[in-house]
């Protein structure tokens, strides 16, 4: 399930970038490119823990080691495996990109041109 979420969440935030760059190519509006820049956050967070792990690699091993080390004490005394996962629910960044969509997509619309009109 977190597989599917992860994929789900660059699915999202790919499409988010896309959808900015043609709403600023279509309506010139740097807003746009403000909303790609949020769209592209996510990767920036997962370039700085790629450099934090590199950085603190070792420490992070032995930690493991000793949760490993800790798990396995659990089981040989016959308490079950805590195992925790992470299901990310992506609900408002879905609306937006959905929202971004549809004011992009329809530009006859006058609510499209908030302030420009």
């Amino acid at each position: 399930m977190e597989l599917l979420s992860q994929i789900y969440f660059w699915a999202l935030f790919l499409v988010g970038v896309g959808i900015s760059l043609w709403g600023f190519k279509r309506k010139r509006s740097k807003g746009y490119l403000l909303i790609a820049v949020f769209f592209l956050s996510p990767l920036f967070g997962a370039l700085y823990r790629e450099i934090s792990y590199q950085l603190h690699k070792e420490e992070i091993k032995i930690m493991n080691k000793e949760r490993n080390l800790h798990m396995e004490q659990m089981i040989a005394e016959g308490h079950t495996p805590f195992v925790e996962q992470n299901v990310r629910l992506l609900l408002f960044e879905s609306i937006l990109v959905l929202g971004l969509f549809l004011t992009i997509r329809n530009p006859d619309s006058k609510s499209a041109d908030c302030g420009n009109g």
